[in-house]
């Protein structure tokens, strides 16, 4: 299955992505930087909050 994911770092989009092959690790097509896409619920929780306001 491939994914879609915008890095964090720059914004750029980085499609067509194996994440379960690499373990939720992507390089962005942009800036170069390792991208860990696995994170804690308290994480995630935080980006949501974050993200309606």
């Amino acid at each position: 299955m491939n994914d879609t994911k915008v890095c964090p770092q720059c914004g750029a989009r980085n499609e067509g992505l194996n994440l379960q092959e690499t373990d939720g690790l992507y390089i962005c097509c942009k800036c170069e930087a390792v991208i860990g896409t696995k994170k804690s619920s308290t994480e995630n929780n935080r980006e949501a909050e974050h993200e309606k306001q």
